[in-house]
């Protein structure tokens, strides 16, 4: 296998181990509308992760100083995706019994694209992988474009393992749990959104 391409699957794995509110997200995701929607879910994450590599692998100090320059817009929308998200997450009433339909559930696609902004509307994370790849020297000055594109597509593998291992892990153990603590597993999640929301509104003006 090719080096490079490792280095990737490494990489993808390495930034996606992370807290917050993309992972709680996806684990409630999980959790209310089972293991298929959960890794849709995961892969709108991984896609989103593979667009910062990219960005990071081609141009890290322009694309870098671009999304630097608009840092307060970022955030101030993310804070207010991430607030919406919190406040229908903690109010909404989930239900897990077998007779009854998920028809008041997203669908697969909304789960995909509200993971995909969630984690696109997180741009420090460019800088996370133009940091790992100029550390590493994963990308020597002799790189050619068939090498970045081997690395950023390791990075998506890398991203994407990760996120299975999570929505599995999470389906494996989803039987042990009772399903009359759901409204308040919910609630949970739903509440550190709220709170991550807050954290995000708070970092425009200091430093967090």
């Amino acid at each position: 296998m090719d080096s490079i391409f490792v280095k990737g699957m490494i990489i993808g794995i390495v930034v996606s181990i992370s807290f917050g509110p993309v992972v709680l997200t996806t684990i409630q995701k999980t959790i209310n509308n089972g293991k298929v929607r959960g890794l849709i879910a995961g892969m709108g994450v991984a896609i989103a992760d593979t667009i910062y590599s990219i960005i990071a692998a081609y141009s890290v100090s322009s694309a870098s100083q671009i999304i630097n320059n608009f840092q307060v817009p970022i955030r101030l929308i993310g804070a207010i995706i991430l607030l919406i998200v919190g406040i229908k997450i903690t109010i909404k009433n989930y239900s897990l019994t077998s007779d009854e339909p998920k028809k008041n559930l997203h669908s697969a696609c909304e789960d995909f694209f509200s993971s995909f902004f969630l984690a696109l509307l997180s741009p420090q994370t460019v800088f996370v992988f133009a940091l790992l790849f100029t550390t590493l020297n994963i990308i020597p000055r002799e790189t050619n474009s068939l090498q970045l594109i081997k690395l950023c597509f390791g990075v998506f593998v890398g991203a994407s393992m990760w996120w299975s291992f999570i929505v599995c892990s999470i389906s494996i153990f989803l039987d042990k749990l009772c399903l009359n603590n759901l409204p308040w597993i919910n609630k949970i999640i739903g509440s550190s959104v709220i709170f991550f929301s807050i954290i995000l509104a708070l970092s425009i003006w200091v430093k967090i």
